[in-house]
């Protein structure tokens, strides 16, 4: 098995997968609206690294649809806003995101549903909010996801 180097120390792959998803779990399992069954079906279903390559990746769309978000919101450019806010449905669902994705549902539907813009502007805000927290908190409990992409 090889050896990533991790915070100035070696571990073994190993140690560093399962360090990863130590601190993803431990950060995300007791958080409101996140499904724990979730995560452990996709583990079971997969192996703990192509979970962790999916998180990043999840991490790095998170960032995009950040811009993306603030861009649409600015312009009030609801295709932008759908677009962002899609892409993210299925992956925060399979992660556990369980919340997070029915956000993201709701937003989507809002603007297909032609609701009016005062009302999809302030869901986005919302969901924009909740974006910047996920992130965030992705960001400072698994820091090391970034060299997964």
């Amino acid at each position: 098995m090889g050896t990533v180097k991790y915070d100035s120390h070696l571990l073994s792959a190993y140690d560093f997968k399962n360090n990863v998803l130590r601190d993803f779990y431990r950060t995300f399992s007791e958080s409101d609206g996140y499904d724990n069954h979730a995560l452990n079906t996709l583990c079971s279903d997969t192996s703990e690294i192509t979970v962790i390559k999916m998180l990043a990746h999840f991490d790095q769309n998170l960032s995009v649809t950040i811009t993306q978000l603030n861009e649409g919101i600015r312009e009030q450019k609801n295709d932008i806003i759908e677009r962002a806010a899609h892409k993210l449905i299925g992956t925060a669902e399979l992660l556990g995101f369980k919340g997070f994705s029915d956000e993201s549902r709701k937003l989507t539907n809002m603007i297909r549903n032609k609701y009016p813009q005062e009302v999809i502007t302030a869901s986005a805000y919302g969901y924009l909010q909740k974006c910047n927290e996920l992130f965030n908190l992705l960001e400072s409990s698994c820091p090391s996801l970034k060299i997964h992409l």
